[in-house]
């Protein structure tokens, strides 16, 4: 066994603060920061593996706890003016009664579409509520919209890769809880009609 470090003064010798030295600050934060890249990475990767395509359904989510699913398919409505229609469902395991207290009870649920990046995920635009409902499996609701191609175009050098934010507020909690579906990866440039 080896001694153990002492001063010069006989006591045992104390690890090192980093306080007062900016230098040793500055390469611990980089070694964090290298870290918490890595990490995201790791979880990107998770959640690629889990994407789909233009007019594939997909859907994700925790067993027993909820499902997301998120559609994106051509707008036949406006075929030539490269709107695509986004159809987001959602369904939230609870019981009947505790669903329709956050509906009676001034809950509110919506949705969103965000382009998924690695530094920050771009909001794109809301997605309408078509209806909710608190059944025996719990809380479900739908959301629709026909979106611009221009607005779903997040990435403009290469391939897209969307996914939908469904927050649910409980009001009585006072809690928002957010479920993210998997992503939708297509080249959205210029809607389906191309540049």
């Amino acid at each position: 066994m080896l001694p153990k470090p002492t001063t010069s003064r006989g006591r045992p010798a104390r690890a090192r603060r980093l306080r007062g030295r900016p230098l040793a600050r500055t390469l611990l934060r980089a070694v964090l920061a290298l870290g918490l890249v890595a990490g995201a990475s790791l979880a990107t990767a998770d959640a690629a593996s889990a994407s789909g395509g233009l007019h594939e359904q997909v859907c994700g989510g925790q067993a027993g706890r909820y499902t997301v699913c998120l559609y994106i398919t051509d707008d036949p409505q406006s075929p030539y003016s490269h709107y695509y229609k986004v159809h987001v469902g959602i369904d939230v395991t609870m019981s009947q009664s505790d669903a329709q207290n956050i509906i009676d009870g001034g809950g509110a649920i919506s949705a969103r579409m965000y382009g998924a990046d690695a530094v920050f995920d771009d909001n794109l635009q809301g997605v309408t509520r078509s209806w909710w409902s608190a059944w025996e499996g719990g809380l479900s609701a739908e959301f629709d919209r026909s979106i611009s191609g221009g607005v779903l175009d997040e990435d403009p050098e290469g391939v897209d890769e969307v996914y939908a934010r469904v927050s649910l507020y409980v009001p009585s909690s006072g809690v928002t809880r957010y479920f993210n579906s998997p992503e939708v990866e297509a080249s959205f440039r210029g809607g389906p009609l191309g540049p």
